[in-house]
């Protein structure tokens, strides 16, 4: 298993520890720590840009979208800034404008993997994909959302390019689902 793989299946690991031990502690319901997600993709996205910092562009485009989603996280900011500044902060649009640019990144990168491919059917399956998230990502619906990261995901790991890039559009779409995954079971 490569370091990359391993750095991914620590963080979902992490993930089902977390559940599984909350789950056995509040009598069954799976609870992941969702808002921590951004965090977690940052984390994995540095530790890979620092593995393969030879590949400029696709770097500059993952630690641009990683650094976009944390800081569209309400939970960074509920740390930083004390509770006055907070409801300040919020009567602004940035953390909206942060989520916006962390959208346009992640269609960026899948637009990179589109490009890349070979393989018509891997490229409609990414623009398809694309699609989907989209449509998901502006009207809110998280079944699209998650359709359109799936399809993306199968796309970069049937025809891999910009490998080992391909894996974080897994880790990405294992974390939407965990999100998702609590929001069914609650």
């Amino acid at each position: 298993m490569s370091k990359e793989a391993r750095s991914i299946f620590l963080v979902v690991l992490t993930l089902v520890f977390y559940a599984v031990s909350i789950a056995l502690q509040s009598g069954g319901t799976l609870v992941f720590p969702f808002p921590l997600n951004p965090f977690f993709f940052f984390a994995v996205a540095v530790y890979f840009i620092f593995l393969h910092r030879k590949q400029k562009v696709i770097s500059l485009i993952i630690g641009a979208s990683a650094l976009f989603g944390v800081l569209s996280s309400q939970v960074l900011w509920e740390i930083i800034l004390p509770l006055e500044s907070m409801e300040l902060f919020l009567n602004y649009p940035w953390i909206y404008w942060f989520q916006l640019l962390y959208g346009v990144m992640l269609l960026t990168w899948a637009a990179l993997f589109l490009i890349k491919q070979n393989d018509i059917l891997a490229k409609l399956i990414t623009f398809l994909g694309m699609i989907l998230f989209s449509i998901g990502y502006v009207s809110g619906q998280d079944s699209m959302l998650i359709v359109g990261l799936g399809l993306i995901t199968f796309s970069a790991l049937y025809e891999a390019v910009y490998q080992p890039f391909q894996m974080l559009w897994l880790m990405l779409f294992i974390l939407e689902s965990t999100k998702w995954i609590n929001f069914i079971v609650a």
